[in-house]
């Protein structure tokens, strides 16, 4: 499966707003190497060729200096998100969100020098002994 020509707008926007992107497969996975792509920044032409590749379902961000600061926090627990909104209802309403294929949500925003992945709270659950964080 290709791109879709929508998908491909998008990406290309975000790439003309100084976004490193990356392509991901149907596992969400990169299919490529991502590092490179943490110090430099892939043209349209690249983006374009990504988008013809049947292994292409979609594109990542690669958050941090080299997309101007982006940050997104990873809300998987699906209680967190609502409550982010309570306690911070100006920003909800004016950041890009997007609801992820796992029932959470994920909040981006660019900001001076992002420390990094940064798990800020999570929920102890039995199955898994480090529980779900909110990244």
């Amino acid at each position: 499966m290709t791109a879709s020509p929508e998908l491909l707008t998008y990406a290309l926007a975000l790439a003309e707003s100084g976004c490193s992107l990356i392509p991901v497969g149907q596992d969400k996975r990169p299919w490529i190497a991502w590092k490179p792509y943490q110090s430099k920044r892939a043209g349209a032409e690249q983006i374009k060729k990504w988008a013809a590749d049947s292994r292409t379902t979609g594109f990542a961000l690669v958050c941090g200096p080299i997309s101007g600061g982006v940050e997104v926090l990873d809300f998987d627990e699906p209680d967190f998100y609502p409550a982010w909104i309570e306690a911070a209802p100006e920003w909800a309403l004016d950041l890009p969100t997007q609801k992820t294929g796992g029932g959470g949500w994920q909040v981006a925003y660019r900001r001076p020098n992002p420390p990094g992945n940064t798990k800020l709270a999570w929920v102890p659950r039995e199955a898994d002994s480090d529980g779900v964080a909110l990244k």
